[in-house]
């Protein structure tokens, strides 16, 4: 025994035991560093690991067999003792030995004293996600096809909608967590965005009529995987493997997150026939992008369910939403005329109420029809609150309801609701532009630009964003640069009907009244055809539009903007009596009714609601005024009642005041009521100073130069 251990000793086998042992631990604690660092697979330390252990004989058996001589490495029994240098390679192991040793050292001394004294960085204490929030990131089609992503979309979208409804739970919203869709970002720059502190990813295969779904969770501190977990099923009842597959991965899910043994009850899929859920699915994926062709591809899916099926639900309800989205309703992209759009509308959206009261997507068509109609917000309020009580993890619908309470000029609710919704869902366009829109109406320009960079980091290619960022330039001044975005813009997405209607509305403001009449937007041609001095074309054009359209808000305030210009007083008194009757029926129709210009013709004709519309008028913008809104097309409405409340001073502060903010009045010449400054020397410096503006962003268009319209 003691000639083993000697020509052990000799041969260094306790040394390179020594050695092995303490680097191959450095080693392990390496990997298990990267694997976090790299977001690496959760198998590679356990990889490293036994690659490690299994080394530890084999290099014991490899020291014992051979010996390093000055010719190389030789077999241990070919060396003779007088040739060997066995002392010296254990010298160097030694001092091998000794560096280990100090390593090892270190690493235990920052495990035990470093990392309980390590402060988290400011940044990442000040905004650290809540333990109890989750994001649900779109599960990768594996299919030997890869034709199954519909599918695999709706897996990750029921297992999202299951998990919003455990109480004290944080889910990001499906536009945000769909936003990273076919990106390679890690998985903690993913969660440090959406503000999660963990991530549900997997995968689905589906071959025939099998399917296999894989499901993990990961912590986004660390990257590492806490759980994971496969499941197979048959596709006979497709929805009977959703509800297994979200229950099951509920049940996994709660103790990890929330510490808990008793789960919510999953939501049941629905039972429709597979190629009717097919369709509907697909409608839900095209209609991600928000944009015009999205909603259309999108209502034509469910066009498609509806002919196979015409009792669905959900099919009916969104049907209807998406043709309220298809309307030149104002805030959507469409063109169809929203009366038409509504009656269609309503069949689908009362057939899926008749069938299921209770629906909560039903209830939020009948809330977005409601909404486009001044006299039933009340009743699109009540339905929004509804949806939120049966659903409140519905970031669209906190939304809208905002949307809806600004109408009423009810803005810091409007606000809370609006970061409440991008809370859940930072990537929701509509939520993201109606902040910003709201900010930029306060001139809270530096929260507005936030805004946008917030919603840049997970959407920087987002066309609506894009074609904001193009209206915030214009609006500011920056005529030409916003025409050269919305210009870019539209060569990527072209046919895009909201941003035909910006650059004609553009070139409207610039002076451009042919290219106006060349738009396929026209809503604008009596006012371009009357500064090109076709009145009577414009007249008979004008006239036309109020009788395809009478009962339209929008069509009504663009009649009454026409005979306002034209100075028409008995045409406009007529039309406010016919169509309105008294004061107050006029200030119910719309949020903000054009006070000023109908005041302006009942002062002319002596009409008996002159005066008490001229208060309205006050009221209306004094309102505006004390909640903070300092838009430029404020300064110019005002600008018109402080003219016939014969304040022609404070008008011209007010004019001056709008342009100051970027608002260059191509038609200062064309409102009858500034006729009234005219001789004014103010009022000159202004135009002169306006048609400056305006031929200076011309020409950085490469347009000649123009003089203001008379």
């Amino acid at each position: 025994m003691k000639h083993i251990l000697l020509e052990l000793k000799r041969r260094n086998i306790f040394r390179v035991a020594s050695v092995y042992v303490l680097t191959g631990w450095m080693i392990i604690r390496v990997a298990m560093t990267f694997e976090a660092t790299l977001n690496l697979p959760a198998w590679f330390d356990t990889v490293i690991t036994s690659l490690i252990i299994i080394g530890f004989p084999v290099a014991l058996i490899f020291a014992w067999a051979f010996e390093l001589t000055p010719d190389g490495m030789k077999r241990t029994e070919s060396v003779s003792k007088t040739d060997s240098i066995a002392p010296e390679t254990g010298q160097k192991l030694n001092i091998i030995l000794i560096i280990a040793l100090i390593s090892a050292l270190i690493f235990i001394s920052y495990d035990i004293f470093g990392r309980s004294h390590t402060k988290p960085e400011p940044h990442h204490a000040a905004i650290a996600p809540s333990e109890r929030s989750i994001a649900v990131l779109p599960f990768a089609d594996l299919s030997p096809q890869s034709d199954q992503e519909y599918f695999s979309d709706g897996i990750s979208e029921e297992l999202l909608n299951v998990l919003a409804q455990i109480p004290d739970l944080q889910v990001a919203g499906r536009t945000s967590s769909f936003a990273f869709k076919g990106k390679t970002l890690d998985l903690r720059e993913i969660g440090n965005i959406l503000d999660v502190a963990h991530i549900l990813e997997g995968s689905v295969r589906k071959s025939g009529d099998k399917i296999r779904v894989t499901a993990q969770l990961i912590k986004v501190s660390d990257g590492y995987h806490m759980w994971s977990s496969n499941y197979d099923g048959d596709l006979s009842d497709i929805f009977k493997v959703q509800d297994e597959i979200s229950q099951s991965i509920l049940e996994e899910l709660t103790p990890h997150l929330l510490g808990e043994t008793e789960t919510s009850s999953s939501i049941k899929a629905p039972r429709v026939a597979l190629d009717v859920y097919d369709l509907y699915l697909l409608s839900k994926q095209y209609a991600r992008g928000g944009n015009y062709d999205d909603y259309k591809a999108a209502a034509e899916a469910l066009d498609k369910a509806l002919a196979i099926d015409g009792n669905y639900v959900p099919a009916l309800a969104w049907r209807g939403y998406y043709e309220i989205a298809l309307s030149d309703a104002p805030g959507f992209q469409g063109v169809t005329p929203l009366n038409i759009a509504s009656e269609r509308a309503s069949k689908w959206i009362e057939k899926a109420l008749a069938i299921d009261p209770a629906s909560a997507d039903a209830l939020f068509a009948r809330a977005t029809l409601r909404s486009t109609r001044a006299t039933s917000l009340d009743a699109a309020e009540s339905d929004y609150r509804r949806v939120l009580a049966l659903k409140p993890n519905f970031p669209l619908a906190k939304n809208d309801l905002a949307v809806l309470l600004e109408s009423k000029f009810q803005f810091e609710p409007a606000f809370l609701l609006l970061k409440e919704a991008l809370s859940h869902d930072p990537a929701l366009v509509d939520a993201n532009f109606n902040l910003f829109q709201g900010y930029f109406w306060f001139s809270r320009f530096e929260e507005a630009q936030k805004v946008l960079d917030n919603w840049a980091r997970i959407s920087p290619n987002d066309p609506t964003r894009q074609r904001l960022e193009a209206q915030f330039a214009f609006d500011t001044g920056q005529l030409a640069k916003g025409v050269n975005l919305a210009r870019a813009l539209q060569d990527r997405t072209p046919d895009t009907p909201h941003l035909t209607r910006f650059l004609t509305l553009a070139m409207f403001e610039l002076g451009e009244n042919k290219a106006v009449l060349a738009s396929d937007y026209t809503d604008l041609n009596p006012f371009a055809l009357y500064r090109l001095g076709r009145i009577e074309e414009a007249v008979a054009l004008a006239n036309e539009n109020i009788a395809k359209r009478p009962n339209f808000t929008s069509s009504r305030q663009s009649h009454i903007n026409f005979l306002f210009m034209r100075a028409d007083w008995p045409a406009l008194t007529t039309y406010y009596t016919e169509t309105y009757g008294s004061v107050d029926v006029f200030a119910g129709s719309d949020a903000y009714p054009p006070f000023e210009q109908i005041a302006a013709a009942l002062l002319a004709t002596n009409h008996i609601d002159a005066a008490e519309m001229l208060v309205a008028a006050r009221n209306h913008i004094n309102r505006q005024r004390k909640d903070g809104i300092s838009l430029s097309i404020l300064d110019i409405e005002e600008s018109v009642l402080l003219i016939l409340e014969n304040k022609p001073s404070k008008a011209l502060e007010r004019l001056e005041a709008a342009f100051s903010k970027g608002s260059y009045n191509v038609g200062l010449d064309l409102n009858p009521i500034y006729k009234r400054l005219d001789e004014n020397p103010r009022f000159e410096t202004l135009k002169n100073k306006t048609k400056s503006a305006i031929n200076r962003e011309r020409a950085l268009l490469s347009l000649p130069p123009i003089e203001l319209p008379k």
